[in-house]
């Protein structure tokens, strides 16, 4: 084995960061207005949802090893015109990265607001583009490093929430306070949070074993954050009433439970490294798709 390579653990690791974004601190509120404290069934639907949308990901990733990433597997199942449209669109969307580097500035000047944002935002990109331009394997060990601390942050909240939960959870008017429509409704809606693990076949070229790890990890990944979702969504939507949580973000509820510097770390810590593991994601995942053009 290459010990440059992408292990499975790697491979999760990136997976996990591409997943856990921002979304999970604004859509679980969104998600709340519409189903009530049936989120967590929402959230867990969403993942089978996206599982089942993601098969033909898990078939052609475990068939075969794609350079190229996801140009290569349209080159191959389609012709190079569609794959050279990919690529127009997949370097039109390499903008967003502008996007989470702003946000990342955003939280940074919260906490240090003297600080120039540009001055962030050209730090950041810069220091990650070096990193990668190191290697993908030193990529994958900084992602490994930011998702351990993004975990301590999410599990923060979960710690300090789970014993605020109010007793009857499941009694109405509060759960299912859309009906089935709502529910199905938010599941679709959440499907949002819940996707991006399918991107880790961009990163099949550097990869150890590309056809038995890129499936694996796109369905572990997959399941083990729509369950770990599910739980954050439990505890949002049942520490106080659901219309004081409803459409609102999870800073609202982590405020009615959590000490102010462990609020603090949740909020600002936690968003943080979320758009820097998805950044990290993007920016080696990004990669492949032209230089297999």
């Amino acid at each position: 084995m290459n010990g440059r390579k992408l292990t499975r653990t790697d491979l999760f690791s990136m997976a996990i960061g591409q997943i856990i974004g921002v979304g999970i601190m604004t859509m679980t509120g969104i998600a709340i207005g519409f189903t009530g404290r049936s989120v967590n069934i929402a959230y867990i639907l969403a993942g089978i949802l996206t599982v089942i949308s993601a098969i033909p990901q898990i078939y052609i990733g475990g068939t075969a090893n794609f350079i190229g990433g996801q140009y290569s597997q349209i080159a191959v199942l389609g012709n190079k015109t569609l794959a050279g449209i990919f690529i127009y669109i997949q370097i039109a969307i390499t903008l967003a990265l502008s996007m989470y580097t702003l946000s990342f500035s955003e939280y940074f000047l919260s906490l240090f607001p003297g600080a120039n944002a540009k001055v962030v935002c050209f730090i950041v990109l810069t220091t990650l583009l070096l990193m990668h331009m190191v290697g993908m394997k030193q990529a994958a060990r900084l992602q490994n490093v930011m998702c351990a601390i993004l975990a301590i942050g999410i599990s923060s909240y979960i710690i300090f929430g789970i014993g605020h939960i109010q007793p009857g959870y499941t009694d109405m008017p509060g759960f299912m306070t859309g009906g089935v429509t709502g529910l199905i409704l938010a599941s679709i809606y959440l499907t949002f949070a819940a996707g991006g693990a399918t991107y880790v076949v961009n990163f099949s070229a550097e990869a150890e074993n590309p056809t038995k790890d890129i499936p694996f990890v796109i369905i572990v990944s997959t399941a083990a954050i729509v369950v770990l979702y599910a739980v954050m969504a439990t505890i949002a939507a049942g520490v106080l009433p659901v219309e004081q949580v409803a459409n609102k973000p999870l800073s609202v509820s982590a405020s009615s439970f959590m000490p102010d510097a462990v609020y603090t770390f949740f909020v600002v810590g936690g968003a943080m490294f979320a758009l820097l593991t998805t950044l990290n994601f993007n920016e080696s995942g990004y990669n492949s798709p032209p230089l297999g053009a």
